[in-house]
């Protein structure tokens, strides 16, 4: 009996173990998944209640891209999604960056130089009939305020004025106050804190 309960207890991870560190990134990785696909789902269901078409998703995986830069480097972009959205005649795409305010900087920067390499070298044209709008979605205002502060460093970093967009997971809920959820004036550009709608043909 002793010898069982043993081998049970050193089968039980620990939460400061390997085990614990595995079950924490599980943790993580499931709440940046759902918060991926939550948004995606308050897309959907705005588009259909306007009347829109459906958009169109690309998981990460899909929206995954290799190139090489000028500087022959060999680069990475890997959105948490992307998509196009249709508007009438327009259609209009986008990546998507969810983000949980998690990450330290120097790796914000690290995403961020492929990212600028990739709008600086048109290397979205392989992907995209136009230039997407980077949609960056955070948990929460400290989260949203970390991610404008590394991409503005990046701007200055690069020379390259990344075409963000940045709201956070409450304003895009649907309320008597934001009745578009998703596609209410609830975004801000880079170098201002006004919020407006991310497709102007909805600014009333």
């Amino acid at each position: 009996m002793g010898s069982r309960q043993s081998r049970q207890g050193r089968g039980r991870p620990s939460a400061r173990g390997r085990g614990g560190s595995r079950l924490r990134n599980l943790r993580r990785n499931l709440a940046h998944t759902v918060g991926v696909n939550v948004f995606f789902g308050q897309l959907t269901a705005d588009a259909h209640r306007l009347g829109h078409e459906l958009p169109h998703w690309w998981s990460e995986a899909e929206a995954t891209q290799r190139f090489r830069h000028h500087d022959d480097r060999t680069y990475w972009v890997r959105p948490d999604g992307a998509g196009l959205y249709y508007l009438g005649e327009r259609t209009e795409p986008f990546m998507l960056e969810y983000d949980r305010g998690t990450m330290r900087r120097r790796d914000y920067l690290r995403k961020l130089a492929g990212i600028a390499a990739y709008f600086e070298g048109e290397h979205y044209r392989g992907f995209f009939d136009a230039e997407p709008t980077m949609l960056v979605v955070a948990e929460h205002d400290a989260a949203e305020q970390r991610f404008i502060s590394a991409v503005q460093s990046a701007d200055l970093r690069f020379g390259v004025e990344i075409p963000a967009l940045f709201t956070t997971r409450s304003r895009y809920d649907r309320n008597p106050r934001n009745p578009d959820g998703a596609l209410g004036p609830i975004w801000r550009a880079l170098y201002s804190e006004t919020r407006f709608h991310w497709l102007d043909d909805l600014d009333e």
